[in-house]
């Protein structure tokens, strides 16, 4: 049986107090997702009345996190003081989950978001697989963030929210409890178990549905649009907010980042200084403005911005590039 845990067991235990018997309690207690979620919500609340804590609150919630997230709290290896300040009765009585929640909305809601999401993030020219916990599997492109709930999905949906690239492989629910990625560009891909590739960047959204069925719900002006998706289909988002559809031969190809892969079907050299940009970080300075417009078929295989644009120039006899600093690479004609 699950044992009831009050805040003041809660408190001790942070304050290095609490007994033997009552950490045992509160590992067994905190295996339930809904009580992880009012630990932190307490933890959120003791660590802003301890004064040895307050010079950076987030760094003592990411220790706390941790140690919940292994779940052993004893195995954790992190001592706490032995003693804490003394809290007033009428201060303890009113500080409920509900009262912090508003107090959490008035210092910020990015410490709300810190503590129910868990963010991986991926540097240039990074690539991160990732296995959320109904066993999905998401591949996050470089320069891109997803955001998964910290204590589980919800009963109705799994939502995830996306800045960036990634590709999905979606595993499908007894329940039909339906996957939902959400994106800033006003574009949520809602679905059941497929794989596909959402790109939101902010210079524009595509998604590409390899297998299964996806629903796009987004906004145009003020209506809210939907559209269907079958294998095959590219979606992409124009500068009016809608949505166009074609068919693409290899799908595939869009999401050939995985693998290092760079696919070009007849692209302009200035949406690869852009894909440079937002993958790499690096910049491309184009030296002669009709470069900009001239066109690069093939797919290449580079690790870094360099290497993508020495496979460039050799696939174009024309072009020659030379390293300006760090981050800057120039692209001109012999």
């Amino acid at each position: 049986m699950i044992p009831e845990i009050k805040k003041e067991i809660i408190f001790d235990y942070l304050s290095g107090t609490a007994t033997a018997f009552q950490k045992r309690q509160i590992e067994e207690w905190a295996t339930v997702p809904e009580n992880r979620e009012l630990f932190f919500l307490w933890l959120w609340e003791w660590e802003r009345n301890n004064s040895q804590y307050q010079a950076d609150p987030v760094a003592g919630l990411g220790r706390h996190l941790e140690r919940m997230e292994n779940g052993d709290i004893r195995k954790s290896g992190i001592s706490l003081p032995k003693e804490g300040p003394a809290y007033p009765d009428w201060l303890k009585k009113t500080f409920t989950a509900a009262s912090l929640v508003f107090i959490i909305g008035l210092t910020g809601w990015i410490f709300r978001d810190k503590i129910f999401f868990r963010a991986y993030s991926t540097g240039y020219g990074e690539i991160r697989g990732i296995l959320l916990p109904d066993s999905s599997k998401v591949v996050l492109n470089a320069n891109s963030t997803l955001k998964v709930p910290r204590f589980g999905f919800g009963k109705s949906a799994r939502v995830v929210h996306l800045a960036g690239e990634a590709g999905f492989e979606v595993t499908s629910r007894p329940d039909k409890k339906r996957f939902i990625v959400k994106t800033d560009r006003k574009l949520d891909v809602v679905v059941l178990g497929t794989i596909f590739n959402v790109y939101a960047r902010p210079g524009g959204a595509k998604v590409v549905l390899n297998k299964g069925k996806v629903k796009l719900h987004y906004q145009h002006g003020n209506r809210e649009k939907q559209v269907t998706l079958h294998p095959g289909d590219l979606a992409s988002v124009d500068e009016k907010g809608e949505v166009n559809v074609r068919k693409t031969a290899q799908p595939s190809n869009y999401s050939a980042w995985k693998f290092h892969r760079f696919v070009f079907e007849n692209t302009s050299l200035r949406e690869i200084g852009e894909k440079i940009k937002e993958n790499f970080g690096v910049t491309l300075v184009i030296g002669n403005p009709k470069l900009t417009t001239l066109t690069i078929s093939g797919a290449f295989t580079a690790l870094n911005a360099v290497e993508l644009v020495e496979l460039l120039c050799d696939a174009s006899e024309d072009l020659v590039y030379s390293k300006a600093g760090k981050n800057k690479i120039i692209l001109t004609t012999r």
